[in-house]
């Protein structure tokens, strides 16, 4: 079987459209919204199914981590569906459950990969990242309309910066696994990097200066001593060389911009651009529904913009309350304490600790951003979770992996 041959399967054609369907919808057919968009897209999700249905796909759906967020998913729809503040029709179609069941599918489908298919399979998300660039370069276009003169007028500049963000994590866990990347892959890091300045999204680029720090820890080589001397000239090199050529960019004036006016904020509706206001009016609400919350989307009824919560843990805390909240972390600490046992074996230490450093830029984009139903957060804990599969813990021994065969 030729190279080719081998991304020529269902369950890629699925998940590239998937992956990419939000920038389709808005870029070729000219569309924001609708039910639409989740009838034609629930098309591919089936094709991605029916392509892994003769395997243990749906017995997978009731083991750990899974079931988990099964869980989860069944008792914010029900929650959600109870209350009766959920009168929007955004609550109650078709096309809203099933972006919320969507994570969950994409990680089973990934789940189901033969570990055999990993190159191909990282080399398909990364192009079906590159793809989300390439459609916003060619059609998308700049505005000031919020907060500064971004890119990403057209579809979302933040959603345009983490797909940036996901592919630069598919390429260090290229690099992890097989030691090396290509030209093209490195040229694909640095148009991350541009697109996510371009886009002026503050949390975005704190999360790239993270990951530039976090890259020169994990794959930095040589003993103690010269592996962080060459970490401490790296990152002096690079941040002062960014801060020349980027002190005069809309991302860092964005950002001492919100700091200047959030230290001499007078009051909420001042603070973070305004985001705080949402915390502290969200967390009132929470007060007053803590066990179960106001179920999902519910927020935008009360919120005197009619804005969505731009926070995962207030949509856990306020729409989910102290019972969805606990499934949350659960599911998420799960995976995090499996990695951390996972990096013990060398094999896999690197991979381990991108999985790892993923979830660090996942907690901080969680504090501006909602992600239950964003499929681009969920790629990366699916191939997290497939690893860990993989590699399950032999009986009777806390510290040893038993390896299952490729």
């Amino acid at each position: 079987m030729t190279p080719l041959n081998k991304y020529l399967n269902l369950t890629f054609f699925s998940l590239f459209f998937i992956i990419n369907w939000d920038v389709i919808w808005t870029y070729i057919f000219g569309q924001s919204s609708g039910e639409n968009t989740g009838l034609i897209l629930f098309f591919f999700v089936f094709i991605g199914i029916a392509d892994n249905i003769k395997s243990i796909f749906f017995k997978r759906l009731f083991r750990k981590p899974y079931f988990i967020w099964l869980i989860w998913i069944v008792y914010a729809l029900s929650n959600t569906f109870l209350k009766e503040e959920s009168t929007s029709a955004l609550n109650m179609n078709l096309s809203f459950v099933g972006f919320v069941m969507m994570p969950l599918i994409v990680i089973l489908i990934i789940g189901n990969l033969k570990m055999i298919q990993i190159r191909y399979f990282l080399n398909m998300l990364i192009f079906s990242f590159f793809f989300r660039i390439f459609l916003s370069a060619i059609f998308d276009s700049y505005s000031s309309e919020f907060g500064g003169y971004r890119f990403g007028s057209e579809f979302n500049a933040n959603l345009i910066a983490f797909g940036g963000i996901i592919m630069g994590f598919l390429i260090f866990l290229k690099k992890a696994i097989f030691h090396k990347i290509s030209a093209f892959d490195k040229s694909l890091l640095i148009m991350a990097v541009l697109l996510i300045v371009l886009t002026a999204s503050r949390k975005s680029f704190l999360a790239i200066i993270i990951m530039t720090f976090g890259y020169l820890m994990i794959f930095s080589s040589g003993n103690f001593l010269k592996k962080y001397l060459k970490i401490l000239i790296y990152s002096f090199i690079l941040f002062s060389s960014s801060f020349l050529v980027l002190k005069d960019s809309v991302v860092v004036e964005r950002m001492t911009k919100t700091f200047n006016t959030t230290k001499s904020a007078t009051s909420e509706l001042e603070m973070f651009d305004g985001r705080a206001l949402q915390y502290v009016d969200g967390m009132e609400v929470f007060k007053e529904n803590y066990i179960t919350g106001i179920g999902l989307l519910n927020f935008m009824n009360i919120d005197q913009w009619g804005l969505a919560l731009h926070s995962e843990y207030l949509v856990q805390l306020v729409e989910c309350g102290i019972i969805g909240f606990s499934i949350f972390l659960f599911f998420h600490i799960y995976i995090i304490r499996k990695l951390v046992r996972f990096k013990k074996i060398i094999r896999f230490e690197k991979a381990a600790k991108v999985f790892l450093l993923y979830y660090i830029i996942f907690f901080i984009l969680s504090w501006g951003g909602w992600s239950y139903n964003i499929i681009i957060f969920w790629i990366i804990p699916g191939l997290a979770i497939r690893f860990l599969n993989q590699l399950n813990l032999s009986p009777g021994n806390n510290n040893k992996f038993k390896r299952t065969k490729y």
